[in-house]
């Protein structure tokens, strides 16, 4: 299993620019997001077929 919490701390510090989660991985994925204190820093783009790429969120 992806460790979800390492990619989402290093998207949010800039070590990687984005990470995708497929359909069949989102339910693990999903126990980790809830409890993310950062969530307003990420942000997550649907792709046709059901995975979502996860990326830093760009403050305007």
């Amino acid at each position: 299993m992806k460790d979800y919490f390492a990619l989402l701390e290093a998207v949010r510090n800039g070590e990687i620019t984005e990470f995708e989660v497929t359909v069949d991985e989102f339910t693990a994925f999903h126990q980790i997001w809830q409890a993310y204190q950062y969530q307003n820093q990420i942000s997550g783009a649907a792709s046709r077929g059901g995975s979502i790429t996860y990326t830093q969120q760009v403050e305007r």
